[in-house]
């Protein structure tokens, strides 16, 4: 499940939303993503989708939740299917919204079938804000004719070495960059050549075989920054509690110099 999901700046001027029956399909509609997979899959369940969407509301019935979906169903902003006697639902254009989520778990849900996936109407709509033919799309993506299909907002492609770098992380851990501030950390320091690459790549490997937490981001960023590969010479960075001592000491990076010697290395 990701920590974050995306929410549109124009949802406030959407007249989709403006038209749901009430505020609690509002608030519905606005929340639906955080229990979404990556591919906008779900089950169209109530009792999932109350466990999903609403855990700790007492207040939200069965009922409330069956005709907002009714509604969103109708308007066409999600399209419900059956696999294997079960049944599930998808938003449409997800992705125009949610972007590009291939760094999130497989979805476990299985895909609407090919040949019954429903082609999407004139009105277009889309995630978060919806995007009937009502809707003033122009104002969100620049002016444009009024008659052309809506453009989603596009995501910023990444440099080769930006990628590269966060392939290392997560090859090396066996794990996804923490959050989005680490990423942008990775990103802004680790520069764009084989060297500085290998560098990090042997700062990483050295830091997962030194036992230290893969989380800390900030910790393996500073040895890069300083040319120094964590060791695990010191004890796979961990300190042995010796009897009658107490508890032992916070573990520290045990790290060697790196080949160049240089704490400047990274700048010439």
């Amino acid at each position: 499940m990701p920590k974050y999901r995306k929410l549109f700046v124009k949802t406030t001027e959407s007249l989709d939303i403006n038209d749901m029956p009430d505020d609690f399909t509002r608030l519905f509609w606005v929340t639906l993503p955080l229990g979404l997979c990556a591919e906008g899959r779900g089950m169209d369940n109530v009792s999932w989708i109350k466990a999903k969407v609403f855990p700790l509301r007492l207040d939200v019935t069965a009922e409330k939740i069956s005709n907002a979906m009714d509604w969103f169903a109708a308007r066409g902003m999600i399209n419900r299917y059956e696999v294997g006697g079960r049944n599930f639902f998808y938003i449409p254009t997800w992705h125009d919204y949610q972007g590009d989520t291939k760094r999130e778990a497989t979805s476990i849900y299985p895909a609407p079938p090919q040949d019954k996936q429903p082609e999407q109407s004139g009105q277009d709509r889309d995630f978060i804000p919806t995007n009937s033919s009502t809707d003033a799309h122009g104002d969100a993506h620049g002016e444009g004719d009024a008659g052309s299909p809506p453009q989603p907002p596009q995501e910023p492609e990444l440099p080769d070495g930006v990628s590269s770098a966060l392939r290392i992380y997560e090859e090396k851990t066996g794990t996804l960059v923490p959050n989005g501030l680490a990423a942008e950390l990775i990103m802004d320091t680790v520069e764009n050549d084989e060297r500085h690459l290998d560098m990090w790549s042997k700062v990483v490997s050295g830091w997962v075989l030194s036992g230290f937490k893969t989380n800390n981001v900030s910790g393996m960023i500073d040895c890069y920054r300083q040319g120094r590969i964590p060791s695990t010479s010191g004890g796979n960075g961990r300190h042995p509690q010796q009897e009658g001592t107490g508890p032992p000491p916070k573990p520290q990076p045990a790290v060697v110099n790196a080949p160049t010697g240089d704490p400047e290395w990274m700048h010439t």
